[in-house]
């Protein structure tokens, strides 16, 4: 990220530095995890573990009471 964000990559285009980094993250976790919905996969035994992700105070306990 920091040597992206570095380049002149989104230099041409008339953006802020806080759109730039958004941008930079944005293309790096879609490299990581990829563009397609992976679909579920349910443990046969157990419980199913699912990692939800966020910041502080965006939600996620409160998302995942709603599951159930």
């Amino acid at each position: 990220v920091t040597l992206r964000a570095k380049s002149k990559e989104y230099g041409t285009v008339k953006i802020t530095p806080q759109q730039a980094f958004v941008k930079i993250c944005q293309d790096e976790l879609t490299a990581m995890m990829g563009r397609s919905t992976p679909t579920w996969r349910w443990a046969k035994k157990g419980p199913t573990g699912i990692m939800v992700v966020g910041l502080q105070g965006s939600g996620k306990t409160t998302t995942i009471a709603k599951l159930t």
